[in-house]
């Protein structure tokens, strides 16, 4: 089985769900501010 397969199937789940696409965001915009300071 491909080590990658529950990945891709988890960011298809995430990028079909639009609160957890947002929420996604938010953390990837908030988390560089916290390595940043």
């Amino acid at each position: 089985m491909n080590p990658m397969t529950p990945v891709k199937q988890m960011m298809i789940a995430v990028m079909s769900d639009e609160m957890s696409m947002r929420r996604v965001l938010v953390w990837f915009t908030s988390t560089p501010m916290l390595f940043a300071t």
